[in-house]
């Protein structure tokens, strides 16, 4: 009943294509080359790219998102100039001035309260959706405690006087989604919490950070840029994404796994689809099956069953709610989550995404699934 195709890291095949108007999104944190666009099919928003990139980009018929973060920044940037500087725009406690929790020589937090930050962020966001012509913004690192839950005691003036800075920020998101809008109202603001439920705990009266963004990242979804045990996380995310798919919130969920090979890039793909959220990954490829931590990653998504389209059914979850189902327009996602194998028989036929690459699946045909694996069917 079955056929090999292809396996992993062949070319690109004819049917990658992006849907049309359906946001596809790539990180890639790499320097743009005349065959980056290729690489990176079928995404069409891509995340991080340089503003060279943006013409290639736009010519391809793409979205460009530039990288930033609000929440931290080094010296000699445009949000920090120098140690003299941190008068106007760190963040100061009774103890000085608050280094970042992402470590790093001389990188300090922000205040997210800062009038002078303010004006140089949205002088910063007008530049970047005016001349440099992107298509939105990635805001990385959200702002994080103790920050979050403290007030700023520093001399410079401050938008809101004692606001604490997880406050504090979500105003200032709201100047910059604003901003961005009133030039692009398609624009994209896509901001990272790190976790979906650490969104919740932003918040400036009515808004929260939800309020503030188009998309929500939800990074190391199943597997982290980490070694050793800390790599994987799939039991933890598959119990998390049963609650978050269920909140209102869900629809702007983004998905971004640091898989390192292609078996899991298909079962964090897998996973992220079966709970509704769009799958990201490829930050690069300069770092591919390197062992340390952090860094790029292989590029898989022309390995991936990017065409199935949209859910057409709820999940279902059988064999003692192990096993995970969901049928899309054009195809079937199963996942075991299981110790035991689990099979069932195709419908119809289809091209079968298995761990071990690609293969023709004649209806009728039986597909087993091994414990904690993932298959794809996609329909011709």
């Amino acid at each position: 009943m079955l056929a090999l195709l292809t396996r992993p890291g062949q070319p690109a095949r004819a049917d990658a294509a992006a849907p049309p108007n359906l946001p596809q999104f790539a990180f890639w944190y790499e320097p743009w080359r005349s065959d980056s666009w290729a690489k990176l099919q079928p995404a069409n928003v891509i995340i991080g790219v340089p503003p060279e990139a943006v013409a290639d980009i736009h010519a391809h018929g793409g979205r460009a998102l530039r990288y930033v973060t609000f929440y931290q920044s080094t010296l000699g940037t445009a949000f920090l100039h120098d140690l003299a500087d941190l008068a106007n725009v760190g963040f100061h406690t009774p103890a000085g001035f608050l280094p970042s929790a992402f470590g790093r020589k001389d990188n300090y937090v922000l205040c997210s309260n800062s009038t002078e930050l303010h004006r140089r962020v949205i002088a910063y966001v007008e530049n970047t959706v005016g001349q440099d012509a992107y298509d939105g913004l990635f805001i990385d690192n959200a702002y994080l405690a103790p920050a979050r839950d403290e007030a700023c005691d520093g001399k410079h003036a401050h938008r809101t006087p004692g606001s604490k800075g997880g406050p504090a920020y979500i105003d200032l998101l709201a100047e910059v989604r604003a901003a961005v809008k009133k030039r692009n109202a398609a624009a994209i603001l896509f901001v990272n919490p790190g976790n979906p439920r650490d969104a919740d705990k932003l918040t400036s009266g009515k808004n929260s950070l939800w309020e503030m963004s188009d998309y929500v990242l939800w990074e190391s979804y199943v597997y982290s840029s980490l070694l050793g045990s800390a790599h994987d996380r799939r039991h933890n995310t598959i119990v998390e994404s049963m609650m978050i798919a269920s909140s209102s919130h869900a629809n702007k969920v983004v998905a971004l796994a640091y898989p390192r090979t292609f078996p899991e890039a298909l079962f964090s793909f897998a996973v992220a689809r079966a709970f509704g959220f769009p799958y990201a990954a490829n930050l690069g490829e300069t770092d591919f099956q390197r062992e340390h931590e952090g860094g790029h990653f292989g590029i898989f998504l022309q390995d991936l069953p990017s065409m199935i389209g949209p859910p057409e059914s709820p999940l279902r979850r059988e064999n003692d709610l192990k096993v995970l189902q969901r049928r899309f327009r054009n195809g079937t996602i199963v996942v075991n989550t299981g110790a035991e194998p689990w099979s069932f028989k195709a419908r119809q036929s289809a091209v079968l995404y298995s761990p071990g690459g690609r293969s023709e699946l004649r209806a009728g045909g039986r597909v087993a699934v091994a414990p904690d694996t993932a298959v794809v069917l996609s329909f011709h």
